[in-house]
């Protein structure tokens, strides 16, 4: 069996801040071992220009063929000829909260997508029924959550806690850090040149990007920051979120961790957004940022951090918060936990793998907002007081996830699924 796989570099993903695609490629490390283990895994970078023309190829040897898109079935996923599934979360707006429900935006290439796919796997269980009912059309779907235990529980430390503030990360992107004089790293601005600005205006013309096209006609110059040392110390707390999804309110979580924190120097709060980060949503967090009347550490990143600057980060924090009011648990809460990063989250239907043994459960009822300023205060006290506690939570946050989310649990049943539709390639 020949596997294709679309699949981008770290480099090349740095180049791609803000696009929709950088959120989906992560996943892929997780099951490329996986097919590995299948047959041979081939990986494009356009699958628009380069997947059928390798099919044609294999077909022609006469070897059974797949693409596996780990994205969403966008319209160059429709435009492939070559028998397809996809592996994604299609997560998009809540309907309402405490309860999660998610309401699918009905887009008619996504529908078309779903429809030409022999078949769908979710990393979101509540995802089966809401993507089944985009389309007429009936498909085997599945639900899977990406195998990120067995990278992940290598960076679990037993002996963390005596270990506090020993490890740094490095990033050249846009970042505000309230221990920084100005909030931000020196940056240079220089003259972007014409080829460069000829080859972005035409690669956002190929994705039929009519904003970032006009964008790139009118840049005329590129901003870039030196390269920043940030040293991590004391108790931190990380957040990976996208400030654009509604359902993640970045700003009451810096509010909160600002009030609970007032007044302790030896605490980090680190926001790592991904996504498109609007000039709104950077005003906002100046603004929010802007009293000095507070003592804690608040760093704010946009950049992609590569795999070994985002596995320091995790080998930094103490706690991960999830402050999102979807089902959905995200992959970043799965990675932090596999190292024994306990969690401070809201624990809805899909979230069965969560508990006070290795979670500071928020609580939730019918308003959207809700406050983890109890639970801030509590795991703080935690490290502080009984750290026999935070110890026994993070070993529970590790195993926890072994059962859950390791090959050895996710490789069968990916297997099972995968022999299901290859026998109707033959």
């Amino acid at each position: 069996m020949v596997y294709i796989v679309d699949f981008k570099k770290d480099h090349e993903l740095a180049d791609r801040i803000g696009l929709q695609e950088i959120l989906h490629y992560s996943n892929i490390k997780y099951f490329r071992p996986m097919l590995e283990k299948r047959g041979m895994v081939v990986q494009v970078e356009d699958c628009r220009s380069q997947v059928d023309s390798i099919y044609q190829f294999v077909d022609y040897l006469g070897y059974p063929c797949l693409f596996i898109s780990f994205s969403n079935p966008n319209r160059s996923y429709s435009e492939v000829n070559c028998p397809k599934i996809f592996i994604s979360s299609i997560v998009k707006y809540p309907i309402n909260h405490p309860s999660g429900l998610i309401r699918l935006i009905t887009k008619n290439w996504l529908k078309k997508g779903i429809e030409q796919s022999l078949a769908g796997i979710s990393f979101n269980k509540a995802m089966i029924e809401i993507i089944a009912q985009q389309t007429k059309k009936e498909i085997p779907l599945t639900f899977i959550p990406p195998p990120v235990w067995d990278t992940y529980q290598v960076l679990y430390n037993l002996d963390f806690l005596d270990k506090l503030g020993s490890n740094s990360i490095s990033t050249n992107g846009h970042i505000i850090d309230t221990f920084l004089p100005g909030w931000r790293p020196n940056s240079i601005a220089y003259k972007l040149p014409l080829k460069r600005r000829i080859l972005l205006i035409g690669q956002t013309l190929w994705r039929l990007n009519l904003r970032a096209t006009i964008n790139n006609l009118f840049q005329k110059k590129s901003v870039h920051y030196y390269p920043i040392k940030l040293d991590l110390k004391g108790i931190v707390y990380a957040s990976i979120l996208s400030p654009s999804k509604p359902f993640r309110n970045w700003r009451r979580l810096i509010k909160e961790f600002r009030m609970t924190f007032r007044d302790k120097e030896d605490v980090t709060l680190v926001i790592k957004m991904a996504g498109r980060i609007k000039r709104n949503t950077k005003r906002s967090a100046f603004r929010i940022l802007k009293s000095k009347s507070f003592k804690c550490r608040i760093i704010i990143i946009q950049d992609h951090l590569p795999q070994d600057q985002y596995e320091n980060l995790v080998r930094s924090t103490s706690y991960l918060i999830n402050i999102s009011n979807t089902q959905e648990i995200g992959t970043s809460q799965l990675e932090f936990m596999s190292a024994g990063k306990p969690a401070i989250s809201p624990q809805y239907q899909e979230m069965t793998m969560l508990n006070p043994e290795n979670t500071f459960i928020v609580p939730t009822d019918d308003n959207r907002k809700f406050s983890i300023k109890e639970q801030l205060q509590q795991s703080y006290e935690t490290i502080i007081n009984t750290p026999n506690r935070y110890r026994m939570m993070s070993q529970n946050a590790m195993r926890c996830m072994e059962s859950y989310c390791s090959q050895a649990v996710v490789q069968p049943r990916f297997s099972e699924f995968l022999d299901e539709i290859e026998t109707k390639l033959h």
